[in-house]
């Protein structure tokens, strides 16, 4: 009974992270209650509160459950690449598939470039994504930097914290434009948004054409 009674409350809480998911898509962060929620799961207010204190927290499950995944495995995957560049793309390509292929994914993004409002309540989530967007940089500089010097033109290395930088808002705002409009393929537009970009860091072309071949080999 008890291990019913287990399972019985983390499909509640699964039911609460995915209605909340969905109904902060639908009407925003700041226009959704916690009655909204419960309502929406199925179950009580009292309910809610056994498994979250607040939208903080829910919102900080709703991330652990669907985006954390997917950015452990993209890590890794560019973490442990043999070449750097080829771990980039792939890790991208893997990225956006993910995303492409789910409705939660895509309606996590919509919400947290769209229909969140920072209010003090929220407050931590902003800190929150800008420790993720330095984590981030420092993966592909660290990437980049493995790069050999006959790896970029006139044997010189360029800016990799920049090129970075530059990449990662590339990236980000592809992500934005396309969870907006919906068309087109989402991978296709990262990975042509990261060649771009790349292409003008100084890195060789041969070098950055057989990374980008990596995808789909022939």
């Amino acid at each position: 009974m008890a291990r019913k009674t287990k399972e019985e409350a983390e499909r509640t809480r699964k039911t609460l992270i995915h209605a909340a998911l969905m109904h902060f898509s639908e009407h925003g962060v700041a226009h959704t209650t916690l009655n909204d929620i419960s309502k929406a799961a199925g179950v009580t207010k009292g309910a809610f509160y056994w498994h979250f204190k607040n939208k903080l927290e829910i919102f900080e499950a709703i991330v652990e459950a669907y985006s954390q995944p997917l950015d452990e495995k993209a890590t890794n995957m560019l973490e442990q690449a043999e070449e750097p560049l080829s771990g980039l793309f792939q890790s991208l390509a893997y990225y956006a598939s993910e995303v492409e292929k789910s409705p939660e994914l895509i309606a996590l993004f919509t919400v947290s470039f769209y229909k969140c409002e920072y209010t003090r309540e929220l407050t931590p989530l902003l800190k929150f994504d800008q420790q993720e967007v330095a984590k981030t940089k420092d993966i592909i500089t660290t990437a980049l930097k493995k790069l050999p010097d006959n790896g970029w033109q006139n044997n010189q290395e360029g800016n990799p914290e920049l090129i970075a930088t530059i990449a990662i808002d590339a990236v980000t705002g592809t992500l934005m434009r396309w969870c907006r409009d919906r068309q087109g393929s989402l991978s296709g537009q990262i990975l042509d948004a990261a060649k771009i970009v790349l292409s003008g860091s100084g890195i060789r072309p041969a070098l950055l054409e057989q990374a980008a071949a990596s995808i789909n080999p022939a």
